[in-house]
Order: C-alpha cells, then structure tokens, then sequence
C-alpha cells in the first residue's frame, strides 16, 4: 500500500529538482496542481462536514493526493512543446506495452466474450479504455495530421483493444475520436473526400463487426443494446441500472446541493441507505455534484472550461495543429464523463494533465512547424 505514495513523491521531487536546474534556481508549482489541491482540500472539508468520515475517507484523499503528484510531476516537466511530444511519445509507448500485455493474457475465449483488458490488470474496462481512447487519438493524430505513416499500425492496435474490451463507451471513443480529427483537419488538401472516405470507412468496419459472428458475440452485441437503449428499450438491465445509480446521485445532491454529501462517500451511501451495493454512479457529472456539490463542481470543472476555451482559441484562431488533439482530447473526456467516473481516477486526471499542458505548450511553438498548412 505504500508503493504508489513512496512512487508518487519520488516522481514528484524529481521533477522538482529538475526544474530547479533547468529554470536557475527556481521553482514554480503548475496551475492545474493547484486547482486539483484545492478540489482535494474543499473535498475533505465536505467530507467531515458530512456523515462519514472514516479511515476510508482519509484512504481516498492519499490516492488523490498521491495523482496529483504524479500528474504534477508531468506538468513541470513540460516546459514547451518538444516536451509535449516527448510525453505523448511516451504515453503511447507506454499504452502499446499495456495493451501488448492484455492482449497476452486473453484466454481462448476471451475474444468472443469480450472483456479484453481485464484479464492481465483486472482494471474496470472504463477506466483503462479512457487511457487508451486518448492514445489512438495522439497516435491517429501523428500518423493523420503529422503524416506518419507507420502510426496507423499502433492506431488499429489501440482500436481493437477497446473494441474487444467490453466498454461501448471506450470503443465508440476510439473510433470517435479520429474521425473528430479528420473532421477537423480542415487544412488538409481534398477535405471533403478525406472526410467522405473516413464515414465510409467507420460505415464498412460497422457492417463487418454485425456480419461476422466472433466479431457480432464480442462487439455487435453491445451496439446492438446500446442502439436499444436509444430507442427507450433495456435488453440486459444494465442500463436500468446504471440509471438508478444516477438516480441515487440525484437525490443525494438534492438533500446537500452546496457541498454535497463528502468526497467518496457515493458508494457508502448507496450501500448503507439505498442497499444497492457499493458502486459508483457511472457519472462523472453525478458523482461530484453529489459528493461535493455546486462548489466542487465548479472547481473541477473549471479546468475543462480553461482547456477548452483554450483551444477553442487554439484552432480557430491562433491556427494551432497541436489543438486539434486536444479539443478531440477535452470534447472526448467531456461526452466519456456521462457515463464514468474520472475525477478520482490517475487514467482520467493524466488526460485532464496533458490537456493542461498542451494549453501552455502551444504559446512556446514559435511559428511555422505546429501551425497549419496545406497537405
């Protein structure tokens, strides 16, 4: 239990040291760091204003503590946007590796039940599939925009992980997310074909998933419910239950609407007072209005509207290449919040951190190499 705190520091005064040798002698403590300390402090206030607060409560405010550190620790190490891409070199390697070592770990009948991605790590799909959804879209993001080729491999890797992991939510991302890129490109030269192709092509590898039956068992199943539950229908349950949980958040955020009912106390709550079982609300939006009200809602929330603000600007007016991914990253976690939780989770916050960080790093690319042009 004393790995990940002993880690998260160790990574944390590293870069510290190393920004005091590259900045002279100084030190400065990233903005997003700060935001998520203050969403940590206001958490534990409402939490002992609140019913619980329990060695559980002072275990989950140490793993938050303990992302922040590691996700601080990539904010100072970003500097410009060299460092940016030296990070997403690495958050891909380190997401081939992942994927590479589930995909070791699937049994024989692992692919036709789906459930991928488990097997090696017994991570939630949902939470590893966030981590990997953000990888294809850097990885189709190079090979698409900066016209490496070879990417597309690492692109077709990361998408059938997320098709074969059982989350719908992460396997509509993975295939989301590059078409929003190619949607975005508009400075590539034939961009209503390019766009045309792209539909076509998610329209080709949809019809291939519902004919095939490996493919029908492992994924067409799950689209097929989820197409059901657009329609007002419920063919497992699942749905219904997951909305229940919502529910749940609901009523408890109408009971204590300012601060909520205390950072990580959903699960409790539901367990003790609903006897629904300890579960999270598969809402992001839901669990924090819960659990910390309008005020921590706010102060989570704020860095979304910053990042997103921020390239917003980016791609409509400073011409930036680099805000395609990220407005893909940032409007990607935005819709992926409906139906996981992320606020607490390392998958979720170091996606939040990059985006932070690709908002500053733009302001150093100094022209021509990150801006658009005609391809």
């Amino acid at each position: 239990k004393m790995v990940a705190p002993i880690f998260g520091i160790g990574l944390f005064v590293a870069a510290l040291i190393v920004q005091f040798e590259r900045n002279k002698n100084s030190v400065m403590i990233p903005f997003n760091t700060v935001w998520y300390f203050v969403l940590i402090l206001f958490g534990a206030l409402s939490g002992m204003w609140a019913q619980f607060f329990t060695s559980y409560n002072v275990a989950f405010l140490v793993r938050l503590v303990v992302i922040m550190l590691i996700c601080a620790s990539i904010s100072i190490y970003v500097d410009d946007m060299e460092d940016l891409d030296r990070s997403l070199s690495m958050f891909i390697a380190a997401s081939v590796i992942i994927v590479l070592l589930e995909f070791t770990a699937v049994p024989s009948d692992g692919w036709k039940n789906g459930g991928v991605g488990r097997y090696f790590s017994g991570i939630n799909p949902n939470d590893i599939t966030v981590w990997i959804d953000f990888a294809t879209a850097a990885a189709f993001y190079r090979a698409y925009v900066n016209e490496k080729r070879w990417m597309y491999i690492v692109v077709a890797l990361f998408i059938v992980f997320c098709s074969f992991s059982g989350s719908r939510k992460g396997m509509l991302a993975s295939v989301a997310a590059p078409l929003l890129i190619v949607v975005l490109s508009t400075h590539k030269n034939g961009y209503a074909l390019r766009v045309i192709a792209a539909v076509l092509l998610v329209a080709g590898l949809f019809l291939l998933v519902m004919e095939n039956e490996t493919l029908y068992s492992a994924i067409g199943k799950r689209l097929e419910r989820m197409f059901d539950t657009f329609k007002g229908e419920d063919s497992d349950g699942s749905i219904r239950m997951r909305q229940h949980y919502i529910d749940v958040a609901k009523d408890m955020f109408r009971q204590s609407p300012i601060i909520g009912k205390g950072m990580g106390n959903y699960s409790r709550i539901l367990e003790s007072e609903y006897a629904s079982g300890n579960f999270y609300s598969h809402n992001n939006y839901w669990q924090i209005l819960s659990e910390m009200g309008m005020i921590g809602a706010l102060i989570y929330f704020s860095m979304y509207a910053y990042c997103l603000v921020s390239f917003i600007r980016g791609y409509f007016i400073q011409k930036r290449k680099i805000a395609i991914l990220f407005l893909t990253a940032i409007l990607m976690m935005i819709v992926l919040d409906t139906g996981i939780v992320s606020y607490c989770t390392k998958y979720g916050q170091m996606i939040i951190t990059l985006c932070y960080c690709g908002t500053y790093a733009m302001k150093t690319d100094g022209g021509r190499r990150y801006r658009y042009e005609k391809a």
